[in-house]
């Protein structure tokens, strides 16, 4: 599996800090309706009550929200030969992170804090066939400007395009294919990375997790500190152990 499948969920790295959040549980649901029971020394708190969450969750139940992302993506002219799609991905782009969830994951231990945010969205068959459709169809200078930066940043590009800054991938794990004791099959993979952005650097660790169930596609990502995902990691993937619906 390419490192390019991190571009359906990179997206998703969104900055969320601030805001009051109320723990949930010690478990979390992903978009697909499978639960990661995280344990007693992890809280799970709904992103989508932090200050920055809340303010995109109101944005995307509005009415407006098709509209600003259709003329955002016509302000592009990327479908300059059938402008309906650029109101059908719009619309498609909004009910997926309508469906979408939000989380921060949080521990605590010997005194040093850890957290990450969790972003989760499930695409359906029909929504990956109507993808490859409209990325057909996208404008040929468009496809030519994806091209170079692919060159420039291998298969980073787009959340190279998305900082405007100078992103180095540090290390990344190797794809693993992977089941459940409940029998959720699924792949998952790691990677450290570095941004640069006017003279800051800022390491991340995303750790995404892909797995498919009965016509959907689901895309989980966990966006943290370098030290946190060190932390993270092996709670997560021992969730994932045990994972199912």
């Amino acid at each position: 599996m390419k490192l390019s499948k991190w571009m359906t969920i990179s997206m998703a790295s969104l900055a969320l800090a601030g805001g009051i959040l109320t723990a949930d549980a010690d478990s979390m649901v992903l978009s697909g309706g499978e639960k990661l029971d995280l344990g007693e020394k992890v809280s799970v708190f709904d992103g989508k009550r932090s200050f920055f969450g809340s303010q995109l969750h109101d944005w995307l139940m509005e009415d407006k929200a098709v509209t600003t992302v259709e003329e955002a993506i016509k302000k592009e002219n990327l479908f300059p030969k059938n402008e309906a799609y650029s109101h059908d991905v719009a619309q498609m782009a909004v009910d997926v992170l309508r469906r979408g969830k939000l989380y921060q994951v949080r521990s605590e231990d010997k005194g040093i804090c850890y957290q990450g945010m969790v972003v989760s969205i499930a695409l359906s068959d029909a929504d990956e066939m109507k993808l490859a459709l409209y990325s057909a169809a996208l404008d040929t200078q468009s496809k030519k400007a994806v091209k170079d930066n692919q060159a420039e940043a291998k298969e980073l590009a787009p959340l190279l395009a998305m900082t405007n800054g100078q992103l180095t991938v540090k290390a990344h794990s190797d794809w693993a294919d992977k089941t459940s004791k409940k029998g959720l099959s699924y792949s998952t993979g790691s990677a450290q990375i570095s941004i640069i952005r006017d003279g800051f650097t800022l390491p991340v660790y995303l750790k995404a997790i892909i797995h498919k169930d009965k016509g959907m596609t689901t895309y989980t990502l966990l966006a943290a500190d370098q030290a946190s995902g060190a932390y993270l990691e092996p709670i997560i993937d021992k969730a994932l152990a045990g994972a199912g619906k």
